[in-house]
């Protein structure tokens, strides 16, 4: 995807609406999907994960759509993309775009999405954005291994912060369970980890993907969107038939999925229904001002723009649900937003004999937005 290290010059006014719409933004589309698990039917909540999947998925195939459509109707956006295109394809030898390889992505980011909505049903959710700031980190570590990426001592300190504050949160989470929910939080917490390896997974994937072939970033995102729609229908039709245990909290069916209750939802509560097409409207805005801001807005901003929407989500768990929170979690919450500043070079912690050379010491923000900024993982 075009992750460009550079940005643009831009009037500050426009830099600083830019984020704010960006922020905002961002915290809704953390927000629409806790608010639809919220909605009942006759004492009977919505547990339908792989549903939400799809939802992400329909947004995302919208994106192909409005691709064509811009590339036909709007010259300035075809002109732009004819030249990127050329300019890609020329220094790097990539090829067409392929129809058929954002199928894998597209795989790995359902598994991915199925077990950060399961996993929700099961944890805090000052917990679940908690661990799921730490994505940004995972996709910097698996760069690193399968990339090559190199990663500077400061990189790795900022690393060991957030994986300290994120063993802390698991800890803690499974302490303050009763012993009747305690497994339910174990599982949850294992969902939430197996989802962070599956966002690097593929992060790596798209990466050497796009090392081949040139894709607009829309275009890959509808590619992906596409084929998600196909393997999440595909996937509500087989779980429709597994049965799901009693008391349960990953379903409040019989089945893991019933598409029967998913319709009933979508024709007998009008305000869900509002939510699913908030939804859908909110993940085409934050595609187009991801792209914006990754264009326009300098990296250090736009890492700021992610912590502040995880800041925004916990306010939102803690005052709009009423959760409590153990204190313990808010010195994790403060190492893993400590450790974000630290690898973005935001907050520079210098320890002698270990920072390396100076040349190893200049900001490399525009380098970490390129393969690690919050505001264009795609996080819930």
């Amino acid at each position: 995807m075009d992750r460009s290290s550079t940005t643009k010059k831009a009037p500050l006014f426009y830099i600083l609406m830019l984020t704010l719409a960006a922020l905002v933004t961002g915290i809704v589309n953390a927000l629409i999907m806790k608010e639809q698990g919220l909605r009942s039917i006759n004492d009977r909540p919505f547990v339908h994960p792989i549903f939400q999947a799809f939802e992400v998925f329909f947004a995302e195939g919208l994106l192909l759509l409005i691709f064509y459509g811009l590339s036909k109707y709007s010259p300035k956006f075809s002109n732009e993309v004819v030249e990127k295109r050329n300019e890609g394809m020329k220094g790097a030898s990539l090829a067409e775009p392929n129809i058929l390889l954002p199928l894998i992505p597209a795989f790995v980011d359902f598994c991915g999405m199925t077990l950060q909505f399961t996993s929700i049903l099961a944890v805090l959710p000052s917990v679940f954005l908690m661990l799921r700031c730490t994505a940004p980190i995972i996709n910097a570590i698996f760069s690193a291994i399968f990339l090559n990426t190199k990663l500077y001592i400061h990189q790795k300190l900022g690393i060991l912060l957030v994986l300290s504050g994120a063993i802390i949160v698991c800890v803690i989470q499974v302490v303050i369970e009763g012993e009747n929910d305690r497994e339910d939080a174990v599982w949850g917490l294992i969902f939430i980890l197996c989802s962070l390896v599956t966002t690097g997974v593929q992060h790596i994937i798209e990466q050497k993907i796009c090392k081949k072939h040139y894709y607009h970033p829309f275009q890959l995102a509808g590619f992906e969107g596409a084929w998600g729609l196909v393997i999440a229908g595909v996937a509500l039709a087989i779980a429709s038939f597994i049965p799901c245990p009693p008391a349960s909290p990953f379903c409040s069916t019989k089945h893991f999925e019933d598409v029967k209750d998913i319709f009933n939802f979508l024709t007998g509560n009008a305000f869900f229904l509002i939510l699913v097409i908030a939804t859908i409207i909110n993940i085409i805005l934050v595609s187009f001002l991801g792209r914006s801001v990754s264009k326009s807005v300098p990296s250090p901003l736009q890492a700021s723009i992610g912590f502040l929407v995880i800041v925004g989500g916990w306010f939102y768990a803690v005052f709009r649900l009423g959760q409590s929170f153990h204190g313990i979690q808010l010195f994790a919450f403060f190492l893993i937003i400590l450790g974000h500043f630290v690898y973005q070079k935001i907050v520079v912690i210098t320890i002698p004999g270990l920072m390396g050379k100076k040349r190893d010491r200049v900001s490399l923000g525009a380098k970490i937005n390129e393969t690690t900024s919050l505001l264009n993982e795609s996080d819930v």
